[in-house]
């Protein structure tokens, strides 16, 4: 028996891929138990209408209040920030690749799609005894794993 690439189970043989997929899938159950089910949700849905909503995020380090974009949004935004006014052949090459994350993958069609990112425009931080931070909000990319709570709809005063 080669101790690094099979495991004897019983009378069954994993390979070692055998393992790393049986613990990927492990992975994916119980960590997909610690994410809301609703909120992946929400975000498919915007992802595949291109909806944005007001939303608000309760995470360990405070609260997360913005506008949900779609991924596609958020990619084709990040691309425009990241290369600001850069101009050129090479930065529309860069620009395209980057907004190209943003497009559908084939797992989309499987209406049960691990979902694990949200993203916002204009996504301000509140902690308790300070101003919102920045002022002016900013494009903000999370993992869904890491929310503890939402509510639809802005928190704040403006």
């Amino acid at each position: 028996c080669n101790m690094e690439s099979e495991v004897q189970k019983g009378e069954e043989t994993l390979d070692l891929a055998g393992m790393l997929k049986a613990q990927g899938e492990l992975e994916s159950v119980w960590r997909g138990r610690g994410m809301d089910w609703l909120l992946q949700s929400v975000v498919r849905w915007s992802n595949k209408s291109d909806r944005e909503q007001f939303i608000t995020l309760h995470t360990p380090s405070g609260v997360v209040s913005g506008t949900l974009i779609p991924h596609k949004a958020y990619f084709k935004a990040f691309a425009d920030e990241y290369l600001g006014v850069t101009t050129g052949d090479d930065a529309e090459k860069l620009r395209d690749m980057i907004a190209a994350y943003g497009a559908p993958s084939q797992d989309e069609e499987d209406p049960y799609d691990d979902v694990q990112f949200i993203h916002m425009r204009n996504a301000k931080f509140f902690v308790p005894g300070q101003n919102p931070m920045p002022s002016n909000g900013i494009l903000w990319r999370g993992k869904i794993s890491a929310v503890c709570s939402f509510n639809l709809g802005r928190f704040g005063t403006d």
